[in-house]
């Protein structure tokens, strides 16, 4: 139904100041606790409360000479925010400066900034039914899936196409930039890994295929951080995975398991130059994100039943690629963690520092015994951790590693539970962006809310 909103003293119960008549469904203060949002009719407005104090407000009571107080100290002017927005909402990625958000609409992408919810950019682009968005390591591209199956890449700050990549004849179920931003891979349901090279002023870019298993459908891949390696997870009708390959250093661990569905669920590791298998491992349910540590000695595996598995690559991907690798093992060494069983793990991520596990639905400590080895690029001053759980986004900062509720998602905020990617958590920022069941943007910054 809504109602106005009305701000009142806590201390003496009084009424300081009412927006109107216009009703609103849900409203929350910043940080700063003279900024307050609400909604109305779709939009979202933020108001500087204070700005209307001298004018019928009550006088008498402390919380109003405190928000002027407040407000003197402000620049912030009061604005609505993304005004007749468009409509169908598809896809959402936050960069890794947390400084910009794609935003995939039905015909178009957007960029915002994160901090003051300015368009910075409309680019006209027919995008599918489930579209990938991706970032590239530094910000300086992006990435987002179309109608065609095609991959387009774009420079960030002046929307130029900087590649168009085709090859594909169905869904594109994930797009990674290499770390040196001169390449992209992406994966597909018509079981190929393609990688294809940037910057051919918008073209229609030719690509090559990486791996390729006819009847295996890829849901989800990882590449390592020094490009070495890429993992993935795939699933196939009827019959298990081929696990006779001579490439391979070490055999499954368990047999193959059928699904309700009759499906076989398999989680490989390969040769990024080749693409050659030289691990699989068998899973019983439907793997939706995978992700590396910094080192590469480590991989993670969370699936639609909430679950994540670390496994230990060392005896598989040497420390040091000059020292020959030891004998294969018997079994690549798995470990179940303790995150308890929910919705869909749709990513995860290694702490800056490889003790803890993010994912976008809690946050989970690493015994140590498992840790990967630090990078020397790691400075824990300079990082923290945002993730949504339970309703609350919660936050933390190094080195303390207790995470700390920040604030309440009122239900009308609260995230679509098919959110994908990286959008409600963020390994080395303090960002998060979603969208929400009713198919809004929500955009929360950690460090205003701290």
């Amino acid at each position: 139904m809504g109602s106005p909103i009305t701000l009142w003293d806590v201390s003496t119960g009084a009424r300081v100041k009412s927006a109107g008549n216009v009703g609103a469904r849900a409203a929350a203060f910043a940080s700063d606790s003279v900024h307050i949002a609400h909604t109305t009719d779709g939009q979202l407005h933020i108001h500087l409360w204070p700005s209307e104090l001298k004018q019928n407000a009550i006088r008498t009571t402390s919380i109003a000479d405190k928000l002027e107080q407040l407000a003197g100290r402000s620049s912030v002017k009061d604005r609505k925010c993304l005004a007749n927005p468009p409509t169908s909402l598809k896809a959402v990625a936050t960069s890794p400066t947390r400084e910009l958000v794609i935003v995939v609409y039905y015909s178009e992408v957007l960029i915002y900034k994160t901090f003051t919810g300015r368009c910075m950019r409309t680019i006209q682009h027919p995008s599918d039914l489930n579209p990938s968005a991706a970032w590239s390591p530094t910000s300086r591209l992006f990435a987002c899936t179309g109608w065609d199956h095609a991959v387009r890449v774009w420079k960030a700050d002046t929307g130029e196409l900087v590649g168009s990549f085709a090859g594909h004849s169905d869904h594109v179920t994930g797009v990674v930039f290499t770390r040196d931003e001169q390449h992209v891979l992406f994966a597909s349901d018509n079981d190929t890994i393609r990688l294809g090279t940037i910057g051919q002023k918008g073209q229609q870019s030719s690509s090559r295929i990486v791996f390729q298993c006819d009847g295996d459908l890829v849901s989800t891949f990882a590449v390592s951080s020094d490009e070495r390696w890429i993992l993935s997870a795939s699933y196939r009708k009827d019959s298990p995975q081929d696990t006779s390959g001579a490439d391979l250093l070490a055999p499954p661990s368990r047999q193959p398991v059928e699904d309700d569905g009759g499906y076989y669920h398999a989680l490989r590791l390969h040769d990024a130059t080749t693409g050659n298998v030289v691990w699989i491992e068998h899973h019983s349910c439907g793997i939706t994100s995978v992700a590396f540590s910094e080192d590469c000695t480590r991989a993670l595996a969370g699936n639609y039943e909430g679950e994540v598995f670390l496994y230990d690559l060392t005896q598989l991907i040497p420390p040091d690629p000059t020292v020959p690798r030891s004998p294969p093992p018997l079994a690549v060494p798995e470990h179940r963690l303790g995150v308890r069983k929910t919705r869909a793990i749709r990513h995860l991520s290694f702490s800056p520092d490889g003790r803890v596990i993010i994912s976008d639905k809690t946050c989970t400590s690493i015994p140590s015994e498992l840790h990967p080895r630090p990078t020397r690029n790691t400075d824990r001053s300079l990082t923290a951790i945002s993730f949504y759980e339970d309703d609350w986004f919660w936050h933390i900062n190094y080195p303390d590693l207790e995470p700390r509720r920040l604030c309440w998602i009122p239900p009308l905020f609260r995230p679509h539970a098919e959110n994908r990617a990286d959008s409600l958590s963020s390994a080395s920022g303090q960002s998060i962006a979603y969208i929400t069941l009713q198919g809004s943007l929500v955009v929360i910054d950690g460090v205003s809310a701290c």
